[in-house]
């Protein structure tokens, strides 16, 4: 009999051996595809090769794969709030992901073996070379109808044609001017300069040719910054008094700038052409003959990079706001949802937005976007001396301007803060030594750098980037991989990956996306509420309110699935009261009410236990 009983074991064994086999198969096969996302799948030697492992094992020699560069560039770009979706195109890496400097920085890093998050997590950014895009024959052929640009020419045979086309106009255009009768009229030929191509080509040149966006949003050609390639603009729209020898001179000097723009760049277009890897590399913009904007006494800007400041615009109403609320939300992950937990109760010396109906934004959002104040249009740099060239005044991307002494008694700290100003990242609302204070964009920067809080919104992105952006998972766990990232160095990114990667959440087939497969290490997630909020209840009430005599008779360690224990008096609380009395405790100014009681909160956890506390009473 014992024979059979053993047979029958075996059988089962090597049905379990089978199965576990199949679900690493899946999950190799699964984390190969999330940190190769561009590669063809694994041979079965290579599956072979790695089913030996555990997870942790698979995960990191994934990951040193050099394939896992693109997943970096992706997981950056996310982190960053930029589009994901379509970063290949025709076979070629698409242009717009290479304008997001920090996420190309990171991409960069993680090629030559160095730490990723250190460029990414700043606010400072090296602009990338990116990618050659064809020229747009549907583009050119709207501004010169008669154009013929042959589908299977090659790039430099399109590039040549749209150069030789914009060379002709100008000369089409000169012919023009040198035509028109005695004596010379100014008018006449301004009325025609007005509507004609040559006008304004030169903004075009940039896309007609196929400069990179990534390089043209930061700098521009030599050529192209020589008056000339605007070659009557000054006779034409500024009103200066001109001859026709004058305008010929003009426009001969124009066609020959566009001319020799386009047989310089023909080498430099061929070495980017032939190089797709270097679209990662820095741009050396002397090395090219581009000036860079950022370098220029109009548009300086030494932090941020040129999509940010585009999408980022400031308008002399909006005092910032737009990026300080950029920063929050990618690197703090912090929508500002107004909940109007622990704000003052009244207005703080007529400020602005300190009213409590609008504090519950913008006391974390004003002070954010004070680190911004003195950059206007374009993210121009107002310091002192350009202060001076313009009279003391801000320019803003609406091209309204304010006197920049008045405009920045906005962010003026109260008498005896022990500070100038009232900018920074904003922890608390009663202990100002919560709060990491600064005053310029390199202050930002280092806050970036050091706040714990920006290494976990990561390890939150991350998570999302991989999982879904709707898959509930438990706060106490992201602080585990975020505490576990910290401790690892220059392999940070590494190990956070590895953890998220090797995560229930990650490998859970048909997996719910209100159920928290991962949670904090030691936790019973059974009989809880939302994993989400159970994590804050732990934190932060917990110690007074379980046990046999919790206080106040709430227990919320205890849930029946509708309501926590709560008794007061011997009888239990309605399910209505006690999440009434909860809210109210949670969102009071009031110190001497607010919970918890002693200790500080963070504002983004009391504000998660607002919502739901307030959706239970919806």
């Amino acid at each position: 009999m014992q024979r059979p009983i053993a047979l029958a074991c075996a059988v089962a064994l090597a049905a379990c051996a089978t199965e576990d086999r199949d679900e690493k198969l899946r999950f190799i096969e699964k984390a190969h595809h999330a940190l190769h996302p561009s590669a063809a799948p694994l041979t079965p030697g290579e599956l072979d090769a790695l089913v030996d492992k555990d997870r942790d094992d698979i995960v990191a020699t994934l990951y040193k794969d050099p394939q896992t560069r693109d997943a970096v560039f992706r997981i950056s770009l996310a982190f960053l709030g930029a589009p994901i979706d379509e970063l290949h195109s025709d076979g070629r890496w698409a242009a717009a992901p290479f304008g997001f400097s920090p996420a190309v920085s990171a991409a960069r890093a993680f090629r030559e073996g160095k730490d990723p998050l250190l460029p990414l997590l700043t606010t400072h950014a090296t602009v990338a070379t990116g990618v050659v895009q064809p020229v747009d024959e549907y583009f050119l052929a709207g501004l010169y109808p008669d154009v013929q640009v042959p589908l299977e020419g090659t790039s430099a045979q399109r590039r040549a044609i749209a150069t030789k086309r914009i060379v002709d106009d100008v000369a089409n255009f000169r012919a023009f001017v040198a035509g028109l009768p005695e004596p010379f009229d100014q008018s006449v030929m301004c009325a025609q300069y007005e509507i004609s191509n040559v006008s304004f080509i030169a903004i075009f040149v940039p896309q007609l040719l196929g400069i990179p966006q990534s390089i043209s949003d930061a700098a521009n050609p030599r050529e192209l910054d020589d008056q000339d390639a605007f070659p009557l603009d000054y006779a034409c729209f500024f009103g200066d008094t001109t001859t026709r020898a004058e305008a010929l001179a003009a426009l001969d000097h124009a066609g020959e700038l566009y001319a020799t723009l386009g047989s310089r760049l023909e080498p430099v277009f061929a070495q980017w052409e032939a190089n797709p890897e270097g679209a990662f590399d820095p741009v050396d913009f002397d090395a090219i003959g581009f000036d860079a904007y950022a370098s220029s006494q109009y548009y300086a800007r030494s932090h941020f990079y040129p999509q940010f400041w585009q999408a980022a615009q400031n308008s002399s109403t909006n005092y910032d706001r737009r990026r300080g609320a950029y920063v929050l939300d990618r690197f703090f992950c912090d929508d500002l949802k107004p909940v109007g937990a622990a704000l003052p109760t009244a207005h703080v010396e007529g400020k602005h937005a300190s009213d409590p109906s609008c504090a519950a934004c913008h006391f974390k959002l004003d002070p954010m976007a004070g680190f911004f104040r003195r950059h206007g249009y374009f993210g121009t740099e107002f310091d002192d001396q350009t202060l001076d060239l313009n009279g003391g005044a801000i320019i803003f991307d609406d091209f309204a301007s304010l006197d920049y002494r008045d405009y920045e008694t906005a962010w003026r700290a109260p008498t005896g803060a022990g500070r100038e100003f009232d900018v920074g990242y904003i922890r608390s609302t009663r202990d100002a030594s919560l709060n990491s204070y600064g005053s310029d964009l390199a202050d930002l920067d280092q806050i970036l750098r050091t706040a714990p809080e920006v290494e976990r919104c990561f390890v939150q992105r991350a998570f999302e980037y991989f999982n879904g952006t709707d898959q509930a998972v438990d706060p106490g766990f992201l602080d585990a991989v975020t505490a576990d990232m910290r401790d690892a160095g220059g392999d940070r990114l590494e190990h956070a990956l590895s953890r998220i990667l090797a995560g229930e959440t990650f490998r859970a087939p048909d997996r719910n996306s209100t159920v928290c497969y991962d949670v904090a290490p030691g936790t019973d997630s059974a009989n809880s509420p939302p994993c989400e909020v159970a994590s804050i209840l732990r934190a932060h009430c917990a110690t007074c309110h379980s046990g046999g005599s919790p206080q106040g008779g709430l227990d919320v360690t205890s849930w029946d699935g509708s309501t926590f224990r709560h008794v007061v008096g011997g009888a239990a609380v309605p399910r209505a009261d006690t999440f009434a009395r909860m809210l109210d405790r949670v969102t009071t100014s009031d110190v001497t009410r607010q919970m918890p009681q002693g200790k500080d909160m963070p504002l983004r956890a009391r504000e998660q236990l607002a919502l739901w506390l307030q959706s239970q009473l919806d």
